[in-house]
């Protein structure tokens, strides 16, 4: 738990020009600009045609419903949503990564010190 909420201390930290009062602008890479609604979103999953690089014919990404929905519990603020899951991939990355060692069935790590 200690752990987890120092991740998400340092996530905060490292993130803070998202959060800044003008609102942080994430793009790059394959992360195009956020739309300005939900609506926009669920219109680009089911379209025909999506915007990635130079535009393609096949079917949209998973993400992009994950974040459409994430959009309209957010009452239909796109870059709300985007904000929202990267800050909070780091303490979620922090919790499920010990169960899901586990469940592989690897060992814990040793101790820092010796004894």
């Amino acid at each position: 738990m200690l752990v987890t909420l120092g991740l998400a201390l340092v996530a905060l930290i490292a993130e803070r020009h998202v959060l800044s009062v003008g609102g942080g602008q994430l793009s790059g890479g394959r992360l195009l600009p956020a739309p300005d609604g939900a609506r926009d979103l669920w219109a680009t999953y089911a379209g025909s045609w999506h915007p990635t690089t130079v535009g393609s014919s096949r079917l949209a990404a998973p993400g992009l419903a994950v974040l459409a929905a994430a959009s309209t519990v957010l009452l239909g603020k796109p870059w709300l949503a985007v904000d929202v899951l990267l800050l909070a991939s780091v303490p979620l990355v922090a919790c499920a990564g010990p169960r899901t060692e586990r469940r592989r069935g690897a060992r814990p790590p040793p101790p820092c010190s010796a004894r």
